[in-house]
């Protein structure tokens, strides 16, 4: 069979260069002959072929061979002409070229298919990998067949490069595991399993080996090996487990006892392992690139991040800064990403608004350089989440640091995501700060004298968690959470005398203030560390769940020097005056309020720092009389339970953990959880200091929490549904039904002053669209549909959100008869006719927004909601646009 190549220049866009047909099935591996114009492939047919090129310009099958099993793996030698069939039987063959095609070597030591295979020709070694895990090194030269096998992977080993200069071994396999094998140090050769019909250390004969078993009157043993020495023996004679990497054995193997008690620290020599995001189906020759520099840059040409790689004049960067963005910024976007620019590659790709662009040498892959940028806009969306210009323009330090965890010199450092994750973490932690460096950095080095030295960190609680808001309920949480104690059971306790400590409201209190709540914290001790947490613990709940006093106001005092019962009455503020905890001066209730903030809620209070007490965790009740008589004893300290299944869990979580897996788990998360009956039933026991459990969805999102997000295996669903939609976004969907939709851009944590407040208008966002696309061919026709915020005095917040729909036109002419027909269309989809009764309708208007006399009011239903017409030449300047430009904003809220 012959195929004709046709030779064409290479173009812009990639082309079929050659085309050779002739196997008969899946052709899993091919190989083109360095120097010769021919290539070599294999496949499922069981067939090799080598396809050479004749003079008359067409590719003959110039070697046909058949072999038992099809074809898995393939490495070809062309100094040698050597080359290596692996197959799915588990065989490798070894081939000389030539006309004959001699079968020199045949290896058959696999259980499973060849994954991958490569051969040093200096030391005559031959590499394979396969599926049962394993990789095995073939001693070809000394035709001493097996020489070592290492055990590194959890699944099939797909690629495996041996590295003749550091000698290193990179292996790879298919759950995304890379390992790199150190090959310069002294190996051993697993012994072969020894063949014995009874313990080769004890004699205790095997359950197969019945006269002995009947002449010792002994039950028959499983036989085991041991890997070290490679002798029969039994399990009690095996019961050690131990890594030996000395011969490859990365996991733990079974050895024998006396073998266990001769393995010396020093034979503990493990590879490099790494884990990898995604799986690794060819590992180049080429992986160690050569990069010279890296530029980002935007698309208006600002550098936003240079890294240079080589010694190299600060003319002669800004030099190549200015060309590399112009030849970029000049190229369509259809064309290649790869460019040749004098002798270096240039490989560039777009992200969002920015140009990632890098040089390497010639001999690099470009792919390899590819998949780097791709990896490093992984790691800085991890980092910052949906990562964006402005992130990198604040935080330009950051992403220098994550650049340089995994390229070095040009060089690959590291190829796992969750290792480079894990380092940006640790330096996040490192960036340690105190007291007196933040008064110092914020207030001057004067005010920061005798501030503390002492390290403060950053921990992130969140909202609902309460109990996690001081030191005592964290460092709680955390020794629950490792298991290193138990969750402690809080209790209300009468005085022993039975007089409870009384706490009256009156009634004018009762029309501000109509409930309290009041408790005792008997015998306890406080140093200052411990005051002082108290004290932030108020400030805390005051800010939070107490909604700056205005849901809650508890006071804190000391029974030491007042006594009761106590009155809790309402008095204006001027005639109020006394002298406050810690003070030497009397004050008024209106300076108090801006001296001491001690707003609390009782059970999170008192739970937090009952074990300070006499008996800990124990609280005294406090009696509360109402206005109209009646009586409450508080705390209450309530616990109660819920049950749910470990079914419920696990569908909800997306695990498949047992009962008693989960009820530990809740445990940690300090709700004691238990296995009643043998349904898998789970009885959890929510105490007083989590309020924020209130359904059964809070118990699997702490069973969740405590299992880690990231253990949770991602799954492709099982079914398809489609949502349910509510009526705005259904609006919308009718709104967009024949053009396409655009998502609304939420902005959060503003970092310019142009993100100072929240919008009231979506003209100015789409206006900045278009000017950063007004190089684009003309017209340009956007939309958003999208909420702004109003202020309103008759919602609780005082201000509402508002749906509103805005759409421009850019043009050499105006263009106000387009979006009038938008106006048309829209109405016409909302089912809303002409007319000034029940339609809409336009009149003339003025607004600064708009051109005089090219402005018109949008009424609707009986009510204005929005206007159109031509934007005003000033408004237009200010956004750097030339062309005139027609816009339509209105509110669609009154139409849904």
């Amino acid at each position: 069979m012959a195929a004709e190549i046709h030779s064409r220049p290479q173009s812009a866009r990639p082309v079929l260069l050659n085309k050779v047909e002739g196997h008969q099935d899946t052709v899993n591996v091919a190989i083109l002959i360095p120097k010769e114009d021919g290539v070599i492939t294999a496949g499922e047919d069981r067939t090799i072929r080598v396809w050479l090129k004749r003079d008359s310009g067409q590719y003959w099958p110039s070697i046909y061979h058949m072999v038992s099993s099809p074809c898995s793996a393939m490495c070809y030698h062309h100094d040698s002409k050597r080359i290596f069939v692996g197959q799915d039987n588990g065989a490798i063959i070894e081939f000389e070229i030539a006309e004959d095609f001699n079968k020199m070597t045949l290896i058959k030591s696999y259980p499973g298919s060849i994954g991958s295979l490569c051969w040093d020709p200096v030391q005559r070694l031959l590499f394979s990998g396969a599926s049962d895990n394993s990789i095995i090194m073939w001693d070809i030269g000394g035709r001493k067949g097996r020489t070592l096998l290492l055990q590194g992977h959890h699944d099939k080993v797909q690629a495996v490069r041996y590295l003749q200069l550091t000698r290193q071994l990179i292996s790879c396999s298919a759950d995304g595991g890379i390992v790199v094998w150190n090959m310069d140090i002294r190996r051993e050769e697993a012994p072969q399993w020894q063949e014995s019909d009874s313990c080769q250390k004890c004699e205790q004969p095997f359950f197969w080996n019945l006269k002995q078993m009947w002449d010792t009157k002994t039950l028959g043993l499983r036989q085991h090996h041991c890997r070290k020495c490679g002798k029969a023996v039994c399990g009690k004679c095996s019961s050690k487990r131990s890594t030996y990497p000395i011969m490859g054995f990365e996991f733990q193997v079974r050895v024998c006892d006396s073998c266990y008690e001769t393995i010396k620290d020093e034979e503990f020599i493990s590879p490099v392992l790494h884990d990898g995001a995604d799986v690794v189906p060819v590992l180049y020759e080429g992986l160690i690139a050569e990069m010279r520099f890296m530029l980002l840059f935007s698309r208006q040409g600002k550098l936003r991040l240079q890294k240079w790689y080589v010694a190299i004049g600060d003319k002669e960067k800004k030099k190549i800064t200015r060309e590399m963005t112009q030849i970029v910024l000049g190229r369509k976007p259809q064309t290649c990403n790869f460019i040749d620019w004098k002798d270096l590659k240039i490989v560039y790709k777009r992200y969002a608004s920015l140009y990632f662009c890098c040089a390497m040498e010639g001999q690099d892959n470009e792919l390899l350089t590819l998949e780097l940028m791709h990896r490093y806009v992984e790691l800085l969306d991890n980092y910052f989440g949906n990562v964006c210009e402005l992130d990198i323009i604040f935080n330009f330090e950051k992403a220098y640091f994550i650049l340089d965890e995994f390229l070095m010199g040009g060089e690959i450092q590291e190829t796992s995501k969750l290792s480079v994750s894990k380092s940006i973490e640790e330096s996040d932690m490192l960036q340690e700060t105190s007291e007196k460096d933040i008064i110092a950095k914020e207030q001057g080095t004067v005010k920061a004298e005798g501030a503390s030295d002492d390290i403060l960190y950053k921990i992130d609680v969140p909202a609902n968690r309460y109990d996690l808001l001081c030191l005592e309920g964290l460092s709680r949480g955390l020794q629950v959470f490792k298991e290193r104690c138990e969750p402690p059971r809080f209790k209300r306790v009468v005085p022993a005398n039975g007089d409870l400590q009384r706490l009256l409201i009156t009634e004018e209190t009762a029309q501000v203030r109509p409930h309290a709540v009041a408790a005792v914290l008997r015998n306890i001790s406080f140093n200052q560390e411990h005051y002082e947490s108290f004290i932030e613990l108020q400030e805390k709940l005051h800010q939070n769940v107490c909604r700056k006093r205005t849901l809650v106001a508890i006071g804190t005092h000391d029974l030491d020097t007042i006594s009761g019962p106590f009155t809790y009455t309402a008095k204006p503020p001027e005639d109020i005056k006394f002298t406050p905890l810690n003070q030497s001066k009397e004050y008024t209730a209106s300076e108090l309020m801006h001296l001491y903030k001690a707003k609390i809620v009782l059970d999170m209070m008192v739970t937090m720092f009952s074990e300070y007490c006499e008996e800990p965790f124990t609280v005294e009740a406090a009696e509360v009389l109402y206005p109209d008589g009646n009586t409450y004893i508080y705390p209450e300290l309530p616990y109660r339970k819920e049950t749910l299944t470990g079914d419920l869990i696990n569908k909800k979580i997306g695990v498949s953990e047992t009962p008693e897996s989960i009820a530990k788990l809740l445990t940690r998360m300090c709700l004691k959880s238990n296995v009643s009956g043998t349904e898998g039933v789970i009885e959890v026991e929510i105490p007083p200091t989590r309020p924020d459990i209130i359904h059964a969805c809070d118990i699997v999102e702490d069973a969740a929490i405590a299992f880690g997000f990231n253990n949770i295996k991602r799954t492709i669903p099982t079914t398809y549904t489609v949502a349910n939609q509510c009526s705005k976004e259904d609006i919308a969907d009718k709104l967009c039904k024949d053009i396409g939709n655009i998502r609304a851009v939420h902005i959060s944590n503003p970092k310019t002053a142009e993100f100072q407040v929240a919008r009231t208008t979506l003209l100015p966002g789409l206006l900045k669209t278009v000017a950063a696309n007004r190089k684009m061919p003309l017209p340009l026709k956007l939309f958003e549909i999208s909420d702004v915020v109003l202020k309103d005095s008759k919602t609780d917040v005082g201000a509402k959100n508002n749906r509103r729909l805005c759409a421009v036109y850019y043009n050499k002419s105006p263009g106000f008869e387009v979006i009038h027909g938008l106006l048309d269309r829209i109405m016409q989809l909302l089912d809303i006719k002409p007319g000034k009764e029940q339609g809409y309708y336009i009149q003339a208007a003025e607004d600064a927004t708009f051109f005089p006399g090219r402005c018109a009011e949008i009424l609707a239903l009986g009510q204005s909601v929005g206007k159109l017409g031509v934007l005003h030449p000033d408004v237009i300047s200010k956004f750097e646009l030339t062309m005139p430009c027609s816009a339509l904003d209105i509110d669609i809220e009154p139409f849904l």
